[in-house]
């Protein structure tokens, strides 16, 4: 008896049995069905997809100065750290409107210390700090709400 079912397939729980010959002939014949050039992409000559580039930076003259902007943001300590590590030659435009920006913004939140409406004004500058932070973020040199005249540091 054929140990085979109507569809040459052998039973449930039965090793096939190949030789190596037999299997070796099947793979050279999948490989160049394979190759074929039915298989392959057509080729119109069309240029190769690329994404667009956004240089996020290109607005900041450099890095250093983006990252320093944003940690200025952090507190008081945070604010020491950028301008330390920012030799005063290689301060920017950008930088100086940051440093500036999160010095105001520290003055200010100190009167969050009055009772009461201190705690509103809490809030108010909270809301600043975000606002400030997400603008270092993104590279933009936005003043938050009505503090943005005071200069301190040129």
């Amino acid at each position: 008896m054929d140990d085979f079912n109507q569809y040459g397939q052998q039973p449930y729980g039965q090793p096939q049995q190949f030789d190596q010959t037999q299997q070796q002939a099947q793979y050279s014949q999948t490989q160049q069905q394979f190759n074929q050039a039915q298989y392959s992409q057509p080729q119109y000559g069309q240029p190769v997809y690329q994404a667009p580039v956004f240089d996020r930076y290109a607005s900041i003259q450099n890095y250093h100065s983006y990252i320093m902007g944003i940690v200025a943001y952090a507190s008081i300590i945070g604010f020491l750290i950028a301008i330390l590590s920012t030799p005063s030659n290689e301060r920017t435009e950008y930088l100086a409107f940051q440093t500036n920006q999160a010095l105001v913004l520290f003055l200010f939140s100190l009167l969050s210390v009055i009772p009461i409406l201190g705690w509103i004004w809490s809030i108010f500058m909270i809301v600043n700090y975000i606002m400030a932070i997400i603008y270092a973020a993104k590279g933009e040199q936005k003043s938050a709400t009505f503090f943005g005249n005071i200069r301190i540091i040129k």
